[in-house]
């Protein structure tokens, strides 16, 4: 119902796709963004990027979303990350590699490949709602909280998506304008539902906002 990357085993082999394909569109608008070796780097911190979520004992984290990610959990995470490396049959060499190209995409946030990274998990949230929209509104998805996840999604990526917009990565305003006509649904479908529930709480106060980010992004 959620797709390949709601599902451990496919999940960063999915992200891996998404960042490729980002980078194509990058590369298109200019060749100097990116330099080979930097492209490496995204493309090998987006296959291991969740070694670090793996449940190994009590003081693991797991998934957690990341709206509620604080500090200390990136700090596990990272332990966690090195554990998962020492237990694989790889070349030292490669394990090292592995290590500077997940924490520079996914924790050094004076980075430029951290933001661009931030932007790739942003279009996999809305990949993801948008395969739980189609569902929903076809009668194939019976997730309970269906309704609840576009809304979430909606809130929490629009704002990042659509502001960068203004910025120099055109791979977003490709994702957002390719489907432009279904994000629109998603916002009517899920205002409707959430007033149709009277659940007027923070979520839809959140899709409210990122309504208006959506509505200035289509205008520029």
């Amino acid at each position: 119902m959620l797709g390949p990357s709601a599902i451990t085993y496919s999940h960063m082999r999915h992200v891996y796709k998404l960042t490729k394909r980002a980078l194509q569109h990058e590369q298109k608008m200019s060749h100097k963004l990116f330099s080979r070796i930097e492209q490496e780097t995204l493309l090998l911190a987006a296959l291991c990027h969740d070694f670090g979520e793996a449940v190994l004992d009590k003081n693991s984290v797991g998934d957690i979303p990341a709206p509620k990610k604080r500090a200390q959990d990136e700090k596990i995470e990272q332990r966690v990350f090195k554990q998962v490396l020492k237990s694989l049959k790889l070349n030292q060499k490669l394990k090292d590699k592995m290590w500077r190209s997940y924490y520079e995409v996914c924790h050094n946030k004076n980075s430029r490949l951290y933001e661009f990274f931030h932007l790739i998990e942003h279009i996999d949230y809305m990949d993801t709602g948008l395969r739980v929209h189609k569902n929903l509104t076809n009668g194939k998805n019976k997730l309970k909280r269906g309704k609840h996840i576009i809304g979430q999604i909606l809130a929490f990526s629009i704002p990042v998506l659509a502001n960068y917009e203004h910025n120099r990565h055109h791979s977003a305003h490709h994702f957002l304008r390719s489907r432009e006509e279904q994000i629109h649904e998603m916002f009517r479908y899920s205002i409707i539902e959430y007033r149709k529930s009277e659940q007027l709480n923070k979520v839809l106060i959140g899709i409210d906002a990122a309504l208006i980010s959506w509505k200035d992004y289509l205008k520029s």
